[in-house]
């Protein structure tokens, strides 16, 4: 399933800027995989293990079923959300610099 979804990696990028459609932008997206091999599957492994770390750290304070502060909920989502823009200008620079 993980090597298949690196296919797709610069296919919603290459529908917003290269303005695709659907298949044209998976054709595109394998193609700029082959060249940008190596930073895709980094950035790729990197996401993974960052949001695995994440679910562990944070599923540790929900399996006790305990009385939760309020604020944790709040603070995994910020969190989840800067690591999830974080990735995405990472994936863009290196879609911008492989797309010409």
């Amino acid at each position: 399933m993980i090597p298949a979804s690196l296919l797709f990696v610069f296919g919603d990028y290459a529908v917003v800027f290269e303005d695709l459609g659907p298949w044209a932008a998976v054709k595109r997206s394998v193609s700029l995989l082959r060249q940008a091999w190596l930073p895709a599957i980094i950035f790729f492994l990197v996401a993974m293990v960052l949001w695995s770390l994440l679910a562990e750290l944070y599923g540790r304070y929900y399996a006790d079923g305990s009385q939760i502060f309020v604020l944790l909920p709040l603070a995994q989502l910020l969190i989840e959300a800067l690591l999830t823009t974080l990735l995405d200008v990472l994936m863009i620079m290196t879609y911008q610099r492989y797309r010409n």
